[in-house]
């Protein structure tokens, strides 16, 4: 797993954890900032015991790297994070999080809590890989202050057995936000909210979803304008085998008639002319294949 060697906070299974501090940021367990900071604990849905307290101070030049890793078997990861972003700070941040091994039926519970405030800037890339038994929890909120913005990654091709992920942005007055689903799936529950609560606010949310062997996929999305705003939903589903099942529900909620909300979605399957084309040419279906998903979760 790239970045992990230089990562700024690591947490293996429940009870390792390695800090390194990087100029302008206050890194923490999350614990510790409960105990340090009374302000952090009307941000927590309960007294912590596992993850981390990000508190960006200055605009940082290198981004700011978690991994929260599981190598043991059976074990329960519980992070219960908190990230603030002060005014007028750009961050960049990438999140890892896997298990080391294939078969370790475990389970890893993220939830978190991202406050952006007035004038700042947020860019995440949140990278999974689980083994085939492992299972996924995962809710995350971002809190965006006036002219706030935040671009969001979700990326994972190495999907567990269950996989429950809710992904919700709440924005200000000309604060922007982009989510970004790109995800294979075994058996997957998944809701990407984004709500337009200040005037001339924007939101889109894009996902990707391939469908393989068994899998069963519910994802919904939804723009919700409570106010003057934009947004725009792009849901597509690739199904790879024909015993896989996705089921997209883009949701579109309009409380102000000056607030435009527009979506677009499909669920597809392979190309046969596609595929034939690649194997024309001297590529193994299997292959072929490979490279037809890769190309649709870029897209």
């Amino acid at each position: 797993m790239r970045n992990v060697k230089n990562a700024n906070y690591v947490q293996i299974n429940n009870d390792k954890t390695i800090i390194k501090q990087l100029e302008g940021i206050e890194i923490l367990r999350a614990i510790d900032a409960w105990n340090r900071y009374k302000w952090t604990r009307k941000h927590f849905d309960e007294k912590p015991k596992n993850g981390y307290f990000i508190w960006a101070k200055k605009t940082g030049i290198v981004p700011l790297t978690t991994c929260a890793a599981i190598e043991k078997k059976g074990v329960i990861q519980k992070m219960n994070n908190l990230i603030v972003i002060e005014k007028g700070v750009k961050s960049r941040a990438i999140g890892n999080c896997f298990s080391i091994g294939k078969r370790l039926k475990s389970r890893h519970e993220g939830r978190g809590k991202i406050i952006i405030k007035e004038g700042a800037s947020l860019s995440v890339e949140h990278l999974h890989l689980w083994g085939e038994n492992d299972e996924l929890v995962m809710n995350y909120e971002f809190i965006l202050g006036k002219n706030a913005r935040l671009e969001y990654k979700y990326r994972c091709l190495k999907p567990g057995r269950e996989m429950k992920i809710k992904t919700r942005a709440i924005l200000g007055e000309n604060a922007s936000a982009e989510l970004l689903v790109i995800t294979k799936a075994k058996k997957l529950e998944s809701s990407e909210e984004i709500l337009l609560k200040g005037k001339n606010s924007k939101g889109t949310v894009k996902i990707r979803i391939v469908g393989e062997k068994d899998s069963i996929v519910k994802a919904r999305t939804l723009i919700d304008a409570q106010n003057e705003g934009k947004g725009h939903l792009d849901c597509q589903g690739l199904i790879v085998e024909k015993n896989a099942s996705i089921e997209l529900i883009p949701v579109l909620k309009n409380s102000c008639r000056k607030a435009i909300l527009t979506h677009e979605a499909s669920i597809g399957a392979i190309n046969d002319e596609e595929l034939a084309y690649l194997m024309s040419r001297g590529i193994a279906k299997k292959n072929a294949i490979k490279l037809i998903v890769n190309g649709f979760l870029k897209s």
